[in-house]
């Protein structure tokens, strides 16, 4: 039994316990990167979308299946009957229809690329894996001190994101921005996150690209699940 499947687990990943949300993401994220990279059938008619092959692209989007998963309405949600990943599964299914919605790309069907359901994808890295990284003492006090620096705008779109696990468009309603400013900010706070662990002698040799930025952010999901009601919009 996968450790997400426990009551114990359950329990504590309701009150957003880090170890809890770290063992969800260790259990899961490799099948999500699998899975959006093998695609999947779209819609009652049979349509399927045959993955992306843009490795960057699928850490964005897995990034932003934990973002919603594991805000605190979305942990409280979470009955424990259903396989956590099939939950997982269906929220990166409305954001790849999102993502291809937004690129103005039809759905295609699978080709020579497609895999194996059993065919591993990619292999966790224990030196920049966020839920092992996490176990390290100082990075909880690295998060601590960075979300200390944001000024009140940014602490607001931080509280909306990765906190309370909204969406962009849920964000603009909520804040009253524009999707744009929405936007840059979130990229500086990722960019700025990225450099201050970089610093500190993390991440070494990766780049303030987007493949590099992807891999701290699920840092900050598991410091913001595990402070609920320390931000306030």
């Amino acid at each position: 039994m996968e450790q997400t499947q426990t009551r114990d687990w359950l329990d504590a990943f309701r009150r957003g316990g880090s170890e809890a949300l770290a063992q969800a993401y260790r259990d899961h994220a490799d099948e999500l990167f699998s899975f959006l990279r093998r695609g999947f059938t779209v819609g009652a008619a049979g349509a399927r979308f045959a993955g992306f092959e843009d490795l960057a692209l699928r850490e964005n989007i897995v990034q932003e299946v934990f973002v919603r998963a594991f805000s605190e309405r979305a942990r409280l949600a979470y009955d424990g009957i259903r396989a956590y990943r099939n939950y997982l599964f269906a929220i990166a299914k409305h954001l790849v229809i999102d993502e291809l919605r937004t690129r103005k790309r039809q759905y295609v069907t699978f080709d020579e690329r497609d895999r194996e359901d059993g065919e591993t994808e990619i292999s966790v890295d224990p030196a920049t894996d966020p839920s092992v990284l996490w176990d390290h003492q100082e990075v909880a006090a690295i998060v601590d001190e960075f979300v200390d620096s944001l000024q009140e705008e940014e602490r607001k779109i931080f509280t909306c994101r990765f906190r309370d696990g909204l969406s962009i468009e849920a964000t603009v309603a909520t804040l009253g921005l524009t999707e744009h400013h929405i936007k840059r900010a979130e990229r500086s706070i990722r960019k700025r996150f990225f450099y201050q662990m970089q610093r500190k002698g993390f991440f070494e040799g990766y780049r303030a690209d987007d493949l590099g930025i992807a891999k701290i952010v699920t840092l900050l999901l598991l410091w913001a699940a595990a402070n609920v009601g320390s931000a306030s919009p």
